[in-house]
């Protein structure tokens, strides 16, 4: 069975981009946006995979609102290019499996292929990111 992602921020250039990826990889894609008919909130509960792609100043708070709605067995995920912060707040918020992530890539890339992104394991290992590497 495929995970399905949620991206909090999706309407924003990355979140985008990680939904075209994800969507061509088979995965249903849940997005909440400013405007979008389905709330951060209610895509969370949704999905197993849930990836906040929105600005830095507001991760703390988008962190803090969609945690409590997550289903235990999801993974918290953040696309921002700092990480002590994000990181903090998502562990205190969610205690499930978190994942800090840096895509070393803009959204003008047409592939991931051959692309670096950093990973910042915070717990878990079980969902998102294995303990393989390829």
């Amino acid at each position: 069975m495929n995970p399905t992602v949620a991206i909090i921020g999706g309407n924003g250039q990355m979140g985008r981009w990680f939904t075209r990826f994800f969507e061509s990889q088979g995965l249903t894609v849940l997005v909440a946006d400013v405007g979008s008919p389905r709330t951060s909130q209610e895509v969370a509960a949704l999905a197993d995979v849930v990836i906040l792609s929105v600005p830095i100043p507001k991760v703390t708070e988008v962190a803090r609102e969609v945690a409590p709605f997550l289903k235990p067995s999801a993974a918290l995920v953040d696309l921002t290019s700092v990480k002590q912060r994000p990181m903090a707040v998502m562990m205190s918020a969610f205690p499930g499996e978190v994942v800090g992530t840096h895509p070393l890539f803009g959204p003008g890339e047409a592939t991931i292929e051959d692309r670096t992104m950093v990973l910042c394991q915070g717990r878990g290992s079980a969902g998102f990111i294995g303990s393989k590497t390829s």
